[in-house]
């Protein structure tokens, strides 16, 4: 990285100090020279949002998200689900750039409300679906993209493993409102899937195993044109983890 990209960092706000702050965003930031002043931690707790300021050699560090909007120019939102509308819309709502991790909100009257705030106050949303840029992502999306292999006719996708993530609450396996593996894993396959067909499918049928409570195991089935597409999540146990797309060619 060279000095001149190492300068463009900017006034920044990390809210949320779980797994997704201390293993991926944090050492990402580590990488720009002066983070350490240009970079706020935010937790729920003043004893996890110290420890890993002090891990990270971070300066700022608080419990309220609230109080450092006027501080910063950009926000990344690393928290449990439930929380990504309400903290993303204050920073939007104050002109702040925001990326969220995924998924984006939990409803479409959430999203609806914060792709407003991006537009009305000129703030740039985005969402960690990361996957897009992985090599062979993009790979295949050039070659569906010029139809080489012809028109797609089937997609099956098995993706799962035992749950693992090393979580510091306990938000992922307890609150219903988690909404488990769907939201989880099930978030980048489909925004994936959108991308490589250029709209959106819409479901045909859904089978989880839920209850009411979070669910691990689920089966889907989409459609999109004349494409039929078939998805498999668990957390329970590992799958294929297979990608099959079926076309003319």
């Amino acid at each position: 990285m060279s000095a001149s990209q190492q300068s463009k960092l900017s006034r920044l706000a990390v809210i949320g100090c779980g797994a997704a702050a201390k293993e991926f965003f944090l050492p990402a930031l580590q990488r720009y020279s002066g983070y350490q002043d240009l970079v706020t931690v935010i937790d729920r707790t003043q004893e996890q949002a110290e420890s890993v300021a002090r891990s990270f050699g971070i300066k700022q560090f608080g419990t309220d998200y609230r109080d450092v909007v006027d501080h910063v120019d950009a926000a990344i939102i690393a928290t449990p689900h439930t929380l990504h509308a309400e903290q993303a819309l204050h920073f939007l709502e104050s002109g702040k750039h925001v990326l969220v991790e995924k998924p984006i909100g939990m409803n479409p009257d959430e999203v609806s409300r914060m792709l407003a705030a991006s537009a009305v106050n000129e703030a740039l949303l985005t969402v960690n679906n990361y996957r897009r840029l992985f090599p062979a992502y993009r790979r295949v999306h050039e070659m569906l993209e010029s139809r080489q292999l012809g028109e797609i006719r089937a997609i099956t996708i098995h993706d799962g493993t035992k749950f693992a993530w090393q979580s510091v609450s306990s938000f992922y396996v307890r609150d219903p409102q988690a909404r488990g593996v769907l939201l989880d894993r099930g978030a980048h396959t489909v925004d994936v899937l959108g991308w490589w067909l250029g709209e959106r499918p819409r479901v045909v049928s859904a089978e989880l195993d839920s209850i009411g409570q979070v669910e691990g195991l689920v089966n889907l089935q989409l459609s999109c044109r004349d494409v039929s597409i078939s998805l498999k999540f668990s957390r329970f146990q590992r799958l294929e983890n297979v990608y099959k797309i079926e076309c003319d060619n």
